[in-house]
């Protein structure tokens, strides 16, 4: 019955993968199994044969929800955090609707995932996600969007009071109880990174106390491992000099910028014409005085 309702709509090939990710969402009910794995490989390799706007809604949407279970029971932060995007997108596509409930589950489990994750530095996607957003906002787990927002601005200061003052809470989630170090560590490099970014490219060479300060270190021991950390994680790229305690930054990543750090950049864009303008008419100025 449901295959033939599916097949009307897409046609009876994708109709069978869509089935196929249904099955495999049901058979990881507790647990990841060989079976769904396999099933989700093949229809994987299914779409990747077509291009994107030959799939039906409907199949991405189940593709989606069955990987976005895989990575949540395998624990594969990453890949669930930038699937969960994919999950509510492609719903709205296939006009499958993720009633209030899930979405507001959906939501948590993607913000959790984002502090959870090794690799996810900048909350940007997510804090600027409105059904997410609008899903935690003024509810008991609206304390994760504070600490997720702290987190992403390099507040280390207003971070290190949120845990001091949100204890009960973290530790009613031992992941991120367990995972307060790497917190530590991700606060600091986003600090790192907003330092960087809002330092005209021409100005970026940074002493190690003017780094130690902004990123809430102990002390300039501790600012070159932090650089290390930056540079093998690809959050910014450039040259340390030990002995003279600085770095020279040539390379920053790019950034999902929120609506005021979008008014900020312009300012920033807004003193930088005012600087070009200024050594034009000096350029000018100078050739004039050299005119025979």
């Amino acid at each position: 019955m449901l295959s033939s309702q599916l097949s009307s709509g897409m046609g009876e090939p994708q109709a069978i993968h869509a089935l196929q990710c249904i099955r495999a969402i049901v058979l990881m009910h507790d647990e990841p199994t060989v079976d769904a794995r396999r099933v989700l490989d093949e229809v994987t390799e299914f779409t990747q044969q077509r291009q994107a706007h030959d799939i039906n809604p409907v199949l991405s949407t189940l593709l989606a929800r069955a990987h976005a279970r895989e990575y949540e029971l395998l624990r594969e932060f990453t890949k669930f955090y930038e699937t969960a995007f994919d999950v509510h997108a492609s719903s709205i596509r296939a006009n499958i609707p993720i009633v209030s409930e899930d979405l507001s589950v959906l939501a948590y489990k993607t913000v959790v995932a984002a502090l959870l994750s090794p690799s996810v530095y900048n909350f940007g996607k997510f804090l600027n996600y409105t059904p997410f957003v609008e899903c935690l906002r003024n509810t008991t787990d609206a304390w994760l969007l504070h600490w997720s927002q702290l987190c992403n601005d390099g507040d280390v200061v207003g971070f290190e009071t949120f845990v001091t003052g949100h204890s009960e809470s973290i530790a009613a989630i031992n992941d991120l109880q367990v995972a307060l170090p790497m917190l530590a560590r991700k606060v600091r490099l986003m600090a790192l990174l907003h330092l960087v970014f809002y330092t005209p490219a021409d100005a970026r060479v940074f002493s190690f106390s003017s780094i130690a300060e902004r990123c809430g270190l102990e002390g300039t021991n501790a600012v070159e491992p932090l650089l290390l950390t930056a540079f093998a994680a690809n959050i910014v790229k450039g040259h340390i000099d030990g002995l003279a305690e600085e770095v020279h930054i040539t390379w920053v990543q790019p950034r999902v910028l929120g609506s005021e750090e979008i008014y900020q950049l312009a300012n920033l864009i807004g003193e930088w014409k005012a600087r070009v303008a200024k050594a034009r008419e000096e350029v000018v100025k100078l050739a004039a005085d050299i005119t025979p």
